[in-house]
């Protein structure tokens, strides 16, 4: 078999192992932004609820989300030192 040959004949299984891969990194994708989404809901339902924060519009970028999960956690805690 020469050069040319064996080449032809892998590319069928690098195509399949690649489909593969991207597979498992959509899900994996798809999982990530479901969580972010879950993340997100959760915060506007606290801050809302008890309005501790002006809401930017979701999705969340990563600092606005630890923002406004410090916002929460420091007003737990200043309810609790109040106990």
């Amino acid at each position: 078999m020469n050069d040319e040959e064996t080449r032809s004949s892998t590319f069928p299984q690098t195509i399949n192992e690649s489909m593969r891969e991207i597979g498992k990194l959509q899900a994996e994708a798809d999982a990530h932004i479901s969580s972010r989404h879950e993340r997100d809901s959760r915060i506007q339902k606290i801050i809302g609820k008890h309005n501790l924060a002006f809401l930017p519009d979701a999705p969340f970028i990563e600092d606005v989300a630890a923002s406004l999960t410090n916002r929460i956690k420091t007003r737990l805690l200043d309810l609790d030192n109040d106990l």
